[in-house]
């Protein structure tokens, strides 16, 4: 699955609630770029009682992780092609997301989750080089705002340098930079994910966090965020924030086609 350039290896319990999830060293192989399938994160989704469905979220070296908005919206998509549903809800640890997705028949296309409302923010936070925002927008972000979004390696360096701060060490954090746009009512973000170790083409949390940080946590507020995956609308009008961004169905991978020799 992808949302925006974010992509995922999803894995249906749905019929098989009893299967146990894979191991954190499993989900690590799986996720690699070169040795496995590849992918940003792994989900897997299981059964529930009140709810379409219960998720598991893992990030691509296999630890756990609470919430990833381009997750949710790829899940959506993936779930929809499934029951051709287009309105309903699924629970993740950090609450229930109300997924809407349009054309639930397809394979692709835009998805509108409302996730839970950022739990915190704090502003002018300094480090060694200047200064950050935090937002914990269901994981927590550190936020910089920078003139542009062009040297990588830099920004890495930065990264780095926010997750070695003591208040860091145990949790870990995402390190989300933002830049101004030409047009109004728009921002760019990129974000160092945790778990990754790496910039990725989209975060879903990373662009509620860059937008949160852009409005001073005044809402409501409605911003477009360019990511480097693509284009994200991020809104809040109260106790939720609305999310809306592409999910796409890559390809399925079935069990028992081919075998080690």
């Amino acid at each position: 699955m992808c949302g925006t350039g974010n992509d995922f290896l999803v894995v249906n319990h749905l019929q098989t609630p009893a299967e146990p999830l894979p191991s954190g060293e499993e989900i690590s192989r799986l996720c690699h770029r070169h040795q496995g399938f590849g992918a940003d994160g792994l989900v897997v989704l299981k059964p529930h009682s009140q709810y379409a469905f219960e998720w598991v979220f893992f990030n691509s070296d296999g630890s756990p992780a609470e919430m990833c908005g381009n997750a949710a919206r790829a899940v959506s998509r993936y779930y929809a092609a499934l029951t051709k549903k287009a309105q309903f809800d699924f629970l993740t640890h950090k609450g229930a997301v109300h997924a809407s997705v349009e054309n639930p028949g397809d394979l692709s296309g835009d998805v509108l989750v409302k996730l839970p409302l950022w739990s915190k923010y704090e502003s002018g936070k300094s480090f060694p080089g200047g200064n950050f925002d935090f937002v914990n927008s269901g994981v927590p972000h550190a936020v910089l705002s920078v003139e542009r979004l062009t040297d990588l390696e830099a920004l890495k360096k930065t990264a780095l340098q926010i997750k070695a701060l003591p208040e860091f060490a145990k949790s870990g954090v995402n390190v989300t930079f933002k830049a101004p746009s030409l047009e109004a009512g728009k921002i760019h973000s990129v974000t160092f994910e945790r778990g990754v170790e790496n910039f990725t083409l989209a975060c879903g949390t990373g662009a509620i966090a860059a937008a949160v940080a852009e409005s001073k946590a005044v809402t409501p507020f409605e911003l477009i965020v360019q990511v480097p995956g693509g284009v994200l609308w991020v809104s809040s009008h109260g106790k939720d924030v609305l999310l809306k961004g592409e999910g796409r169905i890559i390809g399925e991978c079935r069990p028992g086609v081919f075998h080690e020799p």
